[in-house]
């Protein structure tokens, strides 16, 4: 349960904060909702008997925002299918609403976008989960969004640029193997 005044993480919202309980009617049924305002400003009222249910949860602490650099820094993953394949998979993975399958869909994209072999659809979705993660990493690490960001732009610039590194080694060495066999 969460208390007033808690931040909080709302699956496609972001970071907000309770401001308070209320009480309200909906078909007939009253039932106590969270209400939740956004960074944005947006404001929602989220069950409280269903909050865990629905991808409310407390903000990462520290020790979870290490695990989610640490995501951020290993090898994009090479996503192969149809454009509309991976935006689904991607889409399920951020509606898990953690943090480390988050910035597994941001660096995967990310990549993904560095080489130019991205759909818009797919492009708008990693802007939308990055903007996310960025919120939530600018409330522990007490910054900007704008800055935490930046970060991450500079995180997974710097694996894909280890992971491409990497790729141009291996190629390398499986010509000189193939050469010499020949």
């Amino acid at each position: 349960m969460f208390k007033i005044g808690d931040t909080v993480v709302y699956l496609t919202h972001g970071v907000g904060e309770i401001e308070r309980r209320e009480k309200r009617e909906v078909l007939g049924e009253t039932r106590e909702y969270y209400v939740i305002r956004f960074r944005s400003g947006m404001v929602t009222h989220v069950p409280v008997d269903h909050a865990m249910n629905t991808g409310l949860r407390p903000v990462i602490d520290e020790k979870q925002a290490d695990k989610v650099v640490r995501a951020l820094r290993k090898d994009p993953e090479r996503q192969g299918g149809l454009w509309s394949h991976r935006v689904q998979r991607n889409e399920d993975k951020l509606k898990q609403g953690e943090a480390v399958e988050t910035a597994e869909v941001v660096r995967d994209l990310l990549g993904l976008d560095r080489s130019g072999k991205i759909s818009s659809s797919e492009h708008l979705l990693r802007r939308k989960a990055q903007s996310l993660l960025a919120e939530e990493l600018a409330e522990v690490w007490a910054i900007g969004s704008e800055d935490a960001e930046t970060r991450i732009d500079e995180i997974v610039d710097a694996a894909v640029v280890r992971a491409e590194k990497r790729a141009a080694r291996e190629a390398e060495k499986a010509e000189k193997v193939e050469k010499a066999a020949a």
